[in-house]
């Protein structure tokens, strides 16, 4: 799969850069799975582009193996994985721009039942002695083709698929259709849209006749038209529909190369492309020698064909995927081939909640990723990693933990009563110059407040559980969702004596209503699902349990599991974690003593696994407040027997109602909770970055703010 042709000097002998052999160079990199990852379908052949398609499927195109005209377009169940192919034979050939590596079908755009199909270079140049010659005899008349698949209405549940001739490739490169005929007796007709070019003529001393191939790679459909990006052209074709003609509807030039290394200018180098509003969203690999930070995503004008950069800092982009909705306000899935493309570094998935804010990595062992595709019901992505031939599915991110303006970190929230009402005072997190704040007044002074993104927009939501009274049971949620924050939302859920849980229980990225019952000696979980289904009635744990039972994920599959805390009699904590589907159990560890001190008890992610970590913060000591182990954090790490112990802030003293208490957030973006406490005797938060040892200390009081500092003299009392 060639992106494109870049000349290189070494030894005074020329290297032909191009995917193919990144491809090589990336065989030998990472192969363990991230957690949150897992394998969701094997056995593809050599995959380029994924795509969702009807209620419950995925399309992905192939590129082929070794033998031509082996390109593939595959039908994949979203729910179970399991592939079925849709139409194979498709026009495809072994590309020698680098390491021998196939290339044929290459992009997808599916309207209704059109699918529109790319087919990439294949075989189309000829390696000679200095450079590319054309093919005399390539593969398929169809290489470097637009192709229009009118699917079977129900496509989606075929039992065999439909398979392309020879003779079917020449009658479609004589502009007639074609309509293949499966084993089921259902029918699927091919039509050519557009053959375009397939190599430009790119003289060389030594070589007049040194050609350039085309490398088409990524399709968008706006009105009648397509929109095609062109990797090696370094352009974006428009095509018509009906007619097949084409123009080159934008250029991408060539930028000075930063580096001491390679040619005096990078290459673009397009590889993807979606349509949001009236604006074409293009990713960029860039050429050789691939710097760090130098790819971005740019935004094209459809109707004025203006060029602006979207997304920068980038390192070979390959797929951006912008979800939630249109505008400003989307979050954007960008896909990176590779960390360090030179070193056989894995690809990385970033999320962006907003394009100017700093991303979240979300999987950083990708291999070989070629293209994204996200399920808006579920949440899930899904990733093609050509060299394993395979997907990749990722659980549904989710919101961090008081992130109210999408930066990926949490922010400072104050809340105080005025005028018997609940004020949320929230500061940015990092606060910026000057300071953005938030002020929302929501809420009764009997409400609990609740932190939960329950519209799936990868920030937190103003909420709070109003519990019913005597008179009148009812319980309510009360959600001013982030999306729309001038609309609230009343969910009637639970009765008296219920407490609220927050936890995405279906791995949808969407906090769903639950609420915790205590009865007939146990703890009965009530919960609707945001994905839908049935209301869930989940019996884990005991009546007698330590109160606020809560939820979090310890086993790294997306969605958030039960947990109560028990008692024993000698002051030990027992947690035990249950299925919240099933409540059968997951795991149960004992970590933590409230004979002595004051405990509190965290659950979340401290050491960056996606798997929640037990952390329990101890106050002065009952009988001795200067004890060693007061304010001390023990945290347990999921899945092993290693902890730390880490002393951190002045400790709480409950009889005097003195000291730190101890917080909840990751301050830092990185990904894991961090250490941290706040001091109201002086408003000021203090965290302990788990990205670099630093100290934040951030004022904060509702009213004003001072700049986030680091460790300095005055802070020493939090050691």
């Amino acid at each position: 799969m060639k992106i494109q042709n870049i000349q290189l000097k070494i030894t005074q002998k020329t290297l032909t850069f191009s995917l193919a052999i990144a491809l090589a160079i990336l065989l030998g990199a990472v192969t363990s799975r991230a957690q949150g990852t897992s394998v969701f379908t094997t056995g593809l052949n050599n995959p380029s582009k994924i795509i969702t398609a009807g209620q419950t499927s995925l399309l992905v195109a192939e590129s082929g193996m070794t033998a031509p005209n082996s390109g593939r377009i595959s039908l994949v169940n979203r729910t179970t994985g399991a592939r079925q192919t849709l139409i194979d034979n498709l026009p495809s050939g072994l590309n020698r721009s680098g390491a021998p590596n196939p290339s044929g079908p290459s992009g997808l755009k599916l309207n209704a039942q059109k699918l529109y199909l790319t087919i990439g270079a294949g075989d189309t140049a000829m390696p000679v002695t200095g450079g590319f010659v054309a093919n005399p005899a390539p593969s398929s008349p169809l290489l470097d083709s637009v192709l229009e698949l009118t699917l079977p209405a129900d496509y989606e549940t075929l039992a065999s698929g439909f398979t392309l001739s020879a003779a079917n490739q020449t009658t479609l490169n004589g502009n007639a259709p074609v309509t293949l005929t499966n084993a089921e007796g259902k029918q699927l007709t091919i039509r050519l849209v557009a053959n375009l070019p397939n190599f430009v003529v790119e003289p060389r001393p030594t070589l007049p006749d040194n050609i350039r191939e085309s490398n088409l790679y990524g399709i968008e459909l706006s009105g009648d038209s397509l929109y095609i990006v062109d990797a090696s052209f370094n352009l974006l074709y428009r095509v018509s529909i009906t007619t097949g003609t084409h123009e080159t509807f934008a250029t991408f030039a060539p930028r000075p190369n930063p580096t001491q290394m390679g040619p005096p200018f990078i290459e673009a180098v397009p590889d993807s492309i979606r349509l949001v509003g009236n604006n074409l969203l293009i990713s960029f690999l860039t050429g050789f020698p691939f710097v760090t930070g130098f790819a971005e995503v740019r935004s094209v004008n459809i109707e004025t064909r203006a060029q602006t950069v979207f997304i920068s800092g980038l390192t070979t982009a390959l797929d951006v995927l912008p979800f939630n909705g249109t505008g400003d306000n989307d979050s954007y899935l960008v896909m990176e081939y590779s960390t360090s493309f030179l070193t056989g570094q894995p690809g990385r998935l970033k999320l962006f909640t907003s394009r100017t804010e700093s991303p979240r990595i979300l999987v950083n062992n990708l291999i070989t990723p070629t293209s994204i595709a996200r399920d808006a019901q579920t949440g899930s992505i899904f990733v093609t990693e050509r060299t394993p031939g395979r997907i990749t599915r990722v659980s549904a991110p989710q919101a961090i933990y008081k992130d109210y303006f999408g930066t990926g970190r949490s922010d400072f929230v104050r809340n105080s009563v005025v005028d018997n009402n609940i004020v949320w005072n929230i500061l940015r997190n990092p606060p910026g110059a000057p300071a953005q704040t938030h002020r929302f007044v929501f809420g009764l002074p009997t409400d609990t407040i609740i932190y939960g993104d329950f519209d799936g927009d990868l920030r937190q939501d103003i909420a709070v559980y109003r519990e019913g009274t005597t008179a009148n049971p009812q319980s309510y949620f009360y959600i001013l969702p982030s999306t729309s924050p001038n609309t609230f939302i009343s969910q009637p859920w639970g009765t008296t004596g219920d407490k609220p849980v927050t936890g995405d229980f279906d791995g949808d990225g969407k906090t769903d209503f639950c609420v915790a019952r205590r009865a007939n000696n146990q703890i009965v979980w009530i919960i609707l699902p945001s994905g839908g289904g049935a209301v869930r009635y989940v019996a884990f744990g005991l009546a007698s349990d330590r109160e606020n039972p809560t939820a979090a994920d310890f086993n790294g599959d997306g969605r958030d599991d039960l947990i109560v805390t028990r008692t024993e009699p000698n002051g030990n904590l027992t947690h035990y974690i249950g299925d919240a589907s099933s409540g059968a159990p997951v795991l149960s560890a004992q970590w933590g003593n409230s004979s002595f001190a004051p405990t509190t008890v965290f659950f979340g992610d401290y050491t960056g696994d996606n798997r929640a970590d037990i952390a329990v913060n101890y106050g002065a000591c009952n009988s001795n407040p200067t004890c060693d182990t007061a304010g001390t954090w023990w945290i347990l790490q999921t899945g092993s027997a290693n902890y730390t112990v880490t002393k951190f802030g002045i400790p709480f003293n409950a009889q005097t109602n003195t000291g730190d208490r101890p917080v909840f957030g990751d301050w830092d973006g990185d990904g894991k909770l961090d250490i941290s406490v706040f001091r109201p005797s002086n408003t000021t938060l203090y965290a302990l970055n788990s990205s670099n040892g630093q100290i934040l200390a951030q004022f904060w009081d509702g009213t004003s703010a001072s700049a986030a500092r680091g460790n300095t003299p005055d802070d020493s009392a939090i050691h």
